[in-house]
């Protein structure tokens, strides 16, 4: 049967990486000690999985497409900040690199 443009490529990929021992690769711990994200989200278990996704991306499997966060996980954060003034926020994320490392800044604002 023939692929349809990665689809199934891709699902095999996405079951390869959530079955990987992330736990026991010393080097997720150290990447996701390197990502400065507030601890509400780092607690969050799509925020993990993101994360982890893009690990593996970078360090087993470079052709790995790693998924977009659910909006509507942003979408709960945006209402948060839209509730609390009529002018617009802003949520940066900036990611930086230094020596192999990956360093992701998120810069929340609050408006009252």
């Amino acid at each position: 049967m023939a692929d349809d443009g990665g689809g199934d490529s891709q699902r095999a990929k996405r079951a390869a990486a959530a079955a990987y021992d992330y736990e026991g690769d010393p080097r997720w711990a150290d990447y996701w000690s390197n990502v400065l994200i507030p601890p509400h989200m780092a607690s969050r278990s799509d925020v993990v999985d993101h994360y982890k996704q893009k690990f593996y991306q970078r360090f087993i499997d470079p052709d790995f497409a790693v998924e977009m966060m659910s909006s509507a996980s942003s979408s709960q954060s945006a209402r948060v900040f839209s509730r609390a003034s009529a002018a617009p926020t802003r949520v940066q994320s900036r990611p930086q690199s230094s020596g192999g490392k990956v360093h992701v800044y998120l810069m929340f604002v609050y408006l009252s």
